[in-house]
């Protein structure tokens, strides 16, 4: 029989009901379709699914859920996104040194004077460093190691840097040097302090929603300390996630800051809960750090002419730090690497052509190693792999972003919980309004696909972590839509459009443990005559959802494969349109999650109507479900009919369940219901 589950939640004073119609599964279709991507090796052979899931969490599962979990409007449970980006916001720092006053003059270098101007602005407690209008010259590679020192310019269109480093300076490091070198080098690099020379184990397992970490010592570490948590790679480890990479892929790394201490115990509170676990038994540990802050580059252009694989801004060590109001020209690897960064921003700025080495690391947009970072408002043209999070990668969010010319990826080393949102991937650009030299290839080292998973049989870059989302984005491709592989595990698309024109297996293609998915809402526009909107070429991919897509397609197949999906709800295939019209983005409510996420609740007022409708082949029950604050109650009433307005109780002096109340109605012989919610304040003592 099947099943309607419907979960209002509360925005604002709105009531969105969820529904969920799970239909019998039908016999899995059979083939030998090869991959877009086979260049990448066959798959290795898993368990069935792959490990046991975690992340596949519904409202219901209270017991389940922790303060890493937030469930959407929807009825999915999402990762926590609430702790993103510069904490309190990107701020207004004031100058404290102008370069004109050290003899900073126009077509000049001026390396050496931003040096001097950053230990002047540190002196003075911090500032930013205003460089005039004009063009200047950067020839050597400028290090930033002071807390609160911007650099800041007088727009993207009067302040100029020019980058020209290898092209005057007789001792630049080498093509090879640069490419191997680490820190990787940057024309302006953001350098915190070391860790510290021991660490501090774990004792006992770091779970999922932890915000407690027991640790063999404690001494010497303070409230408001930052620290870095790491699982080491074992053996153990890499087997666990069938990971055959070469070893350092497999990170699992995060940054936090202390709140509290027990001596007693030995324990540490953190700021935030753990998304992965860290077990004991993978040398979890604890190093204490003494990373840069709040640091930031402003309101300038910077061209590279130097063709060496250098950032032009990049990290190690930095939290809640900057690039705002930038526009990066033919940078020599990636206009923004953040690397090893925590609560780090990129923001309203444009990265315009890359150039191409002809190999790997090189054309990124993204984060690497870094947690809770932020992207939003920028736009991307002809880069290799953009937007990307690599090497343990965690909760950073990309949205309101163009990338044209590269290929959304989530690039190895167990990235987790990121978020793409609003985000559109498009064709390369070759025509340009202004004259300025590029470097145009035809291929920037884009793989095809639209959006692109690494598998754990590669070698080079191994499994990713577990629910990564895309929502709400614009994808058009060569190849199939997404490409997903490598054990992962409840990855959710939801509200997407993809658009795929010529090659591949499928609008979505599901290979090598890419198992519990959700993929509901999206509308898949496929050129190809033959091909589905999902083909499953493993039989470990199970758990898929399959719920209310749309496929234009020639061959108007919805699922085909070796196994069928978990759940084939709503899904409809049409012929693709005569006059090639592209179809509409689906509607996304709310079109944001991240914002979402971000708005208070229950909403002050809470008495708001509610309808759901009869569905014959339902369950005779409505599930109730809404975000709740400790301490408070509330009452649900009813009414079959609005016109006797809300006649019955049906629960009072419900008590909060943070992070979520549910509540299940029996509906009777009833055809018609509505609900209204009252929150009840917390009485005074």
């Amino acid at each position: 029989m099947n099943q309607l589950n419907v979960g209002p939640n509360f925005i604002r004073g709105v009531l969105v009901v969820f529904c969920v119609l799970a239909s019998d599964i039908g016999t899995a279709l059979a083939s030998n379709r090869v991959a877009g991507g086979s260049a990448w090796g066959e798959p290795i052979e898993m368990t069935i699914p792959p490990w046991q899931g975690e992340y596949k969490l519904t409202p219901l599962d209270t017991d389940r859920l922790t303060a890493a979990d937030i469930v959407g409007p929807d009825g999915v449970v999402y990762p926590n996104w609430r702790n993103v980006g510069v904490q309190g916001g990107i701020p207004e720092v004031p100058v404290v040194v102008r370069l004109k006053d050290l003899g900073a003059t126009q077509l000049t270098d001026i390396s050496a004077l931003i040096m001097q101007a950053s230990d002047l602005a540190a002196a003075a407690g911090g500032g930013a460093i205003l460089i005039d209008p004009g063009v200047y010259y950067l020839d050597e590679l400028v290090t930033i190691t002071h807390s609160n020192v911007v650099l800041r310019g007088h727009g993207r269109d009067r302040t100029r840097l020019v980058f020209r480093y290898s092209l005057v300076n007789p001792n630049a490091i080498g093509l090879w040097a640069a490419m191997t070198r680490f820190p990787q080098p940057a024309a302006i690099f953001f350098q915190g302090g070391n860790l510290e020379g021991y660490t501090r184990a774990l004792t006992a397992d770091g779970k999922r929603g932890d915000t407690v970490l027991a640790v063999d010592s404690i001494d010497e570490l303070s409230i408001g300390d930052r620290i870095l948590l790491r699982a080491a790679v074992t053996t153990r480890w890499q087997e666990s996630i069938y990971d055959q990479s070469r070893g350092a892929w497999g990170t699992r790394t995060a940054y936090y800051e202390i709140r509290g201490i027990d001596p007693n115990s030995k324990t540490i509170t953190i700021n935030q809960p753990l998304r992965i676990d860290y077990p004991v038994i993978d040398e979890s540990s604890v190093w204490k750090m003494d990373p840069i802050e709040r640091c930031g580059v402003e309101s300038m252009t910077i061209e590279h002419t130097d063709k060496l694989p250098i950032h032009t801004v990049c990290s190690q060590w930095a939290w809640n730090c900057w690039v705002r109001d930038v526009t990066v020209l033919n940078s020599g690897r990636s206009g923004v690497h953040w690397h090893s960064a925590k609560w780090c921003e990129i923001r309203d700025s444009e990265f315009d052509s890359c150039w191409n080495h002809g190999g790997g690391g090189v054309g990124y947009g993204g984060f690497t190693q870094s947690a809770d970072c932020l992207m939003d408002n920028c736009l991307w043209i002809n880069y290799r792999h953009a937007p990307i999070v690599q090497f343990g990668a965690q909760g950073n969010v990309f949205r309101n972003s163009t990338f044209e010319g590269s290929d959304a990826q989530w690039h190895g080393g167990w990235a987790t919980e990121n978020l793409f949102e609003n985000c559109s991937i498009l064709p390369s650009r070759k025509n340009f309004d202004d004259p300025t030299p590029r470097y145009l290839a035809t291929n920037y080292g884009s793989y095809g696909f639209g959006m692109f998973s690494s598998a754990s049989h590669t070698t080079s870059n191994g499994p990713n972590g577990p629910r990564n989302v895309v929502y709400n984005c614009d994808v058009i491709s060569d190849k199939d839509g997404v490409y997903g592989r490598g054990g992962s595990e409840n990855w959710i698309f939801i509200h997407n459009r993809f658009q795929i024109q010529a090659t591949g297996a499928g609008g979505f293609y599901a290979e090598s443990g890419f198992f519990d998915a959700i993929i509901r809402n999206n509308v898949f526009f496929i050129k190809n005559i033959t091909h589905p909107m999902l083909y499953i070429r493993t039989e470990d991919c199970v758990g898929i959802e399959l719920i209310d897509n749309t496929v234009y397609s020639g061959s108007e197949v919805i699922v085909d494969g070796v196994i069928d999906v978990a759940v084939d709800s709503g899904n409809r295939a049409h012929p693709l349109p005569l006059n090639t019209s592209i179809p509409d983005r689906p509607l996304a409510s709310p079109t944001s999650i991240y914002d979402w996420q971000k708005t208070p609740g229950p909403p002050e007022l809470a008495e708001t109507l509610y309808q759901a409708t009869h569905n014959e082949n339902a369950a005779r029950e409505i599930v109730l479900y809404w975000q709740s604050n400790t301490d408070e109650t509330y009452t649900i009433e009813y009414s079959n009919d609005l016109l006797s307005g809300f006649t019955e109780t049906i629960g009072s002096d419900i008590q909060a369940t943070p992070p979520t109340n549910v509540y299940i109605h029996k509906l009777g012989d009833k055809d018609r219901w509505f609900y209204r919610l009252v929150s009840n304040e917390p009485t005074a003592e």
